[in-house]
């Protein structure tokens, strides 16, 4: 099973409003056997097994944040740990912890067994019924926001027509009804590679418009997934904030040059609790839509690698909950990372290890002979870029300085980040940079 993501965009930091945020991503998880999603209302050769005017059911979780609390804090450990199973040394790297929970997600409704299990243990969860509607909860959020931000989560699932006989309704009810996804039975020749580029056109309004070039015939199923993000800032500032010719260190101590974006900032985050691990800063920037881009920056006695090792759900929360209200002087540089992570080893790590073995993989909730499919890997490829696109000349008022934070945070070395849902902070992506 190959797991792949492609993500393009851009982030605007400056002193008032950096108006527009762009993140794209496309996923795709091959197996002996796929899986997608996605609207039709255009030609495919393949045959649709789900009903598309099905429904998409809506979950209580944005209304009802308490009772899905340990859902929600399973969710962001799970982010910070696939992070650190991620990332290599030295490298820069961009993740989308969302993608990953709802591909796992939606292929769990189609396991049974240790299978399972296993995935169970690596979301952190014992009720699959509370975390199918969470991955709920990101897909119906793009409906919500989407006269304001483009959020798309699309899903679709293709099944070799020999195997999409044996196709469980049941799992067919879930993916249209949990997760929006589309199942189709298709010959797994040319064609399919070509219906799974224009679903993917289709469902990203042609945000992505390619996926695969071809598929493998030995293949019988093919997950799928697309995304994008496109958002606004609720700050603004003057274009005279941004510095052409600032610095950034890089993991290798060598300094490079680049835009330095100044904004002026008033949710700020610091650390300085236990000596033992030194001082953290950060700050949250806030989109018009419900969501934020969060950066922190270890302090002088911490490098980057021994930061994101003490990372987890639990920092990452007590990090949001101490933000303090007040000014900040803030300096983010303009990056544009392409990157490519194999989340195989990184999910064997994490406890996932029948899914991919032959003969173990026990997938008989999806198919009437779900032990004959397994999953080879899962690789994701990202490209982000974070720029000084559309700012404006408004300005706002602003507190005095919280008194723990320094008057200015200058990235202008490695450091983490974090596209967060609001209402759960949870990651929908996540990485660290460490060279521009």
């Amino acid at each position: 099973m190959i797991f792949i993501i492609k993500v393009k965009g851009w982030f605007c930091m400056n002193k008032q409003f950096i108006k527009r945020a762009s993140l794209v991503f496309g996923m795709i998880l091959l197996a002996t056997s796929l899986i997608g999603c996605g609207k039709t209302g255009y030609k495919l050769a393949s045959k649709e097994l789900t009903d598309s005017k099905a429904k998409l059911s809506g979950s209580d979780v944005g209304s009802n944040i308490d009772n899905y609390k340990t859902s929600i804090e399973s969710a962001q450990d799970f982010a910070f740990e696939l992070l650190k199973q991620s990332v290599s040394e030295h490298k820069t790297v961009v993740i989308s912890p969302v993608s990953a929970m709802t591909a796992l997600g939606l292929t769990a409704g189609g396991t049974s067994g240790d299978t399972l299990s296993q995935i169970q243990k690596a979301l952190g969860t014992d009720d699959m019924n509370k975390f199918d509607d969470l991955c709920n909860y990101f897909i119906n959020r793009s409906e919500a926001v989407k006269d304001s931000t483009k959020a798309v989560v699309a899903n679709s699932v293709w099944l070799k027509e020999s195997a999409a006989k044996n196709v469980n309704d049941k799992f067919l009810a879930t993916a249209s009804e949990k997760y929006g996804a589309q199942v189709f039975s298709t010959a797994f020749d040319k064609t399919t590679a070509e219906d799974i580029n224009k679903w993917a056109s289709k469902s990203t309004d042609k945000t992505i418009d390619h996926i695969v070039d071809e598929v493998g015939k030995d293949n019988s199923m093919y997950l799928v997934n697309a995304a994008t993000f496109d958002g606004t800032w609720t700050m603004e500032y003057k274009k005279e904030y941004i510095a052409p010719q600032g610095e950034f260190t890089d993991i290798d101590g060598n300094v490079q040059t680049t835009k330095l974006m100044r904004s002026e900032e008033t949710l700020g985050i610091y650390e300085n609790d236990d000596p033992n691990t030194g001082e953290a800063f950060g700050l949250v920037k806030h989109y018009t839509s419900g969501y934020s881009f969060v950066a922190l920056l270890p302090g002088k006695s911490e490098d980057i690698w021994t930061f994101v090792n003490r990372l987890d759900g639990k920092t990452f929360r007590d990090y949001l909950n101490g933000a303090g209200s007040g000014k900040v002087t803030a300096f983010i540089p303009e990056f544009d990372i392409s990157c490519e992570t194999d989340l195989t080893s990184a999910l064997q790590n994490m406890g996932i290890s029948d899914m991919f073995t032959s003969g173990k993989a026990d997938m008989s909730n999806m198919l009437s002979a779900g032990n004959e499919v397994s999953t080879d890997k899962i690789i994701q490829k990202v490209h982000m870029s974070v720029s000084d696109k559309a700012v404006n000349e408004e300005t706002t008022e602003y507190e005095e300085p919280h008194r723990c934070l320094p008057d200015e945070l200058r990235f202008d070395k490695p450091f983490v980040y974090a596209v967060i849902d609001n209402a759960t902070s949870i990651p929908v992506y996540l990485g660290v940079v460490t060279s521009l």
